[in-house]
């Protein structure tokens, strides 16, 4: 009897061997077969990604700005240089404080001057391009505000506001589509 067992504990030794070889291979075909469905879905969650980052990019630049113009603003003017940078110059209600946004290569920037001292900050965030500022003068306490801009893998996306400007007025300044 015990010579029986061992004979057959020889032979069902071999074939683990060949069955643990077809569940390994069995496990890596399965997980190939998922992997290869899953790759679209990963590179549109990509895409998705990239435009919610555009979206929250253009929720902070618009209300950093339309926050300034509704709330802070007592004078705006809107200019277009010589150098065709179109820039939003506003006085603040204390009178001492004065911003400037502006495009800089292909940057939002806030200039704030105070009894000549003057810095520069970003408005937008260094992964996105912002193309064009658009003001255009809707009334004496409106404006249209539009941003173009683009994230790395997204498509280009142009952002318009209107802000009605609560402590001020549009005090004139450039031509109302610059």
């Amino acid at each position: 009897m015990s010579r029986g067992i061992s004979e057959a504990w020889k032979e069902k030794r071999g074939s683990l061997l060949i069955e643990m070889n077809l569940y390994i291979f069995f496990i890596l075909m399965l997980g190939g077969i998922i992997l290869s469905m899953l790759l679209p879905v990963v590179g549109c969650c990509r895409v998705i990604l990239a435009e919610v980052f555009l979206l929250q990019a253009e929720r902070y630049s618009l209300n950093q700005l339309a926050d300034e113009l509704a709330y802070n603003g007592r004078a705006v003017e809107v200019k277009v240089p010589y150098w065709d940078l179109r820039q939003l110059d506003v006085d603040t209600r204390n009178g001492c404080l004065k911003r400037s946004y502006y495009l800089n290569n292909h940057k939002l920037y806030r200039r704030t001057s105070r009894h000549g001292d003057h810095g520069v900050n970003p408005c937008s965030l260094e992964q996105i391009r912002v193309s064009d500022l658009q003001v255009d003068i809707l009334g004496p306490d409106r404006l249209r505000l539009r941003l173009r801009m683009e994230a790395p893998g997204s498509r280009v996306r142009e952002c318009v506001r209107i802000v009605r400007l609560l402590n001020g007025r549009v005090t004139g300044g450039g031509a109302g589509g610059s």
